[in-house]
């Protein structure tokens, strides 16, 4: 016969191995999880492959398709942000209505904002940002664009004092707001 020790010995094996199932099926959703998430950013990047080839051979409505599914899987990348920005600033400079320049730097400028939001310390967000801001402002001869370039310029010499193509581009908006 069991005396209430042993049942309380059973009881607590009981609940141990109803822990261990918890943190069994913890573990594997977990897993499961991380598999998910990683599988996402390597698509994502597979994306982001084919829009720098496109980009490269200015096919540029095919990258930005492939550019907007690399951020839409994974929007935790700044540089598929700045890229899908250089993207359509490259776009906006194509255009012959000036209606049409302001749809594609509207969306440049979204996409900057993008990639300034996901990484506030990356260089290159505010650069290519400054830059799109430079051509709007020249493009549209509206000095208020010119001022938001200098300021992105700024911010990107700020977050690295080395870089001289900050420093020119600085210099350039200087120059163009007289």
């Amino acid at each position: 016969a069991f005396s209430e020790s042993d049942s309380e010995q059973v009881y607590s094996l009981k609940v141990l191995s109803g822990m261990k199932w918890a943190i069994s099926f913890a573990l594997i959703g977990l897993t499961i999880f991380g598999l998910i998430f990683f599988a996402r950013a390597y698509l994502a990047d597979v994306y982001f492959a084919k829009a720098v080839d496109y980009d490269n051979r200015r096919q540029i409505d095919q990258a930005i398709n492939q550019y907007q599914k690399a951020t839409d899987l994974y929007p935790y990348e700044e540089r598929y942000w700045y890229s899908l920005g250089n993207v359509y600033t490259t776009k906006a400079q194509y255009q012959q209505k000036l209606s049409n320049f302001r749809i594609s730097f509207q969306k440049a400028s979204k996409a900057f904002e993008k990639a300034q939001q996901t990484n506030p310390w990356d260089e290159l967000s505010y650069f290519y940002a400054g830059y799109a801001y430079q051509i709007a402002g020249e493009m549209l001869e509206d000095r208020s664009f010119l001022v938001l370039a200098e300021s992105n310029h700024r911010q990107a010499l700020n977050l690295n004092p080395y870089s001289v193509s900050a420093l020119m581009n600085i210099g350039a908006t200087l120059a163009s707001l007289g």
